[in-house]
């Protein structure tokens, strides 16, 4: 038997809709070895998406249109099993937390420590 080479390929999608956060985050998780492609909206991203793959997605709770639990929401009724991290600089509601419960591998506070971040993506992606 052959060995065969495989790559694994580690890409988030960061879903937020400010725009310093976005950069921020894509440099930070480039310096962890993890490529990011941002997204300024839950919209942009369903739309603009569409056949790319991704090992993650780190979500904005709260973002004009879609929240990030609507985002969250959608993808698992389409079958869509990609684990989600939700950030957020505010308490989750009932409805959010439920919704966290059933589909989110963590919540992670803005702003967001480096460590805890990359931690909690390591730990959805096992």
């Amino acid at each position: 038997m052959v060995a065969q080479n495989i790559q694994i390929t580690r890409r988030v999608a960061v879903v937020d809709d400010d725009p310093y956060y976005l950069k921020a985050t894509e440099r930070l998780l480039l310096a962890y070895g993890w490529p990011a492609r941002s997204f300024k909206s839950a919209n942009e991203f369903l739309d603009t998406s569409k056949g790319e793959e991704f090992s993650c997605l780190l979500v904005d709770l709260q973002m004009p249109g879609l929240s990030g639990c609507e985002l969250i929401e959608q993808l698992r009724s389409k079958g869509i099993e990609t684990p989600c991290l939700i950030v957020t600089a505010r308490n989750l509601n009932e409805s959010q937390r439920a919704i966290a419960d059933k589909f989110v591998h963590a919540v992670i506070s803005k702003p967001s420590d480096a460590v805890e971040l990359i931690s909690a993506l390591e730990n959805a992606c096992r």
